[in-house]
């Protein structure tokens, strides 16, 4: 079988664990997250999405392509200070409603742990 040892720890994807096999890890990587630059980075999306998918005849579409393009003309690799000034115009841009009709999402999470394959 081509695939033998690459996936799981049987010798085969579907039987049980080789109780013989170990691993040796040879190389690790830290890395701590700038939080408000993944902020930022999920603002932006947001932003940039309601300008590609409001309709482009109407103020809120056009108001989020303004501030996307804000938000990178502030911008500048390297520069925290810059980060937070994106976030903040983001932030101004998000906490307004839009009208009485204002949605409200939910987000469910889902896993499915199917406990009597043998992985």
């Amino acid at each position: 079988m081509l695939f033998i040892g690459m996936f799981g720890n049987g010798s085969y994807t579907i039987n049980p664990p080789d109780q013989n096999k170990s691993f040796c890890l040879k190389t690790v990587e830290l890395a701590v997250p700038n939080k408000d630059a993944w902020g930022l980075f999920y603002d932006f999306q947001v932003i940039l999405d309601m300008a590609k998918e409001i309709p482009n005849d109407t103020v809120r579409s056009a108001q989020a392509l303004y501030v996307a393009n804000n938000i990178i003309n502030v911008f500048q690799p390297g520069d925290n200070k810059t980060i937070l000034e994106g976030r903040k115009i983001a932030q101004e841009f998000l906490k307004n409603k839009n009208g009485s009709t204002q949605h409200q999402l939910t987000a469910v999470g889902h896993c499915h742990i199917d406990t009597a394959w043998l992985w």
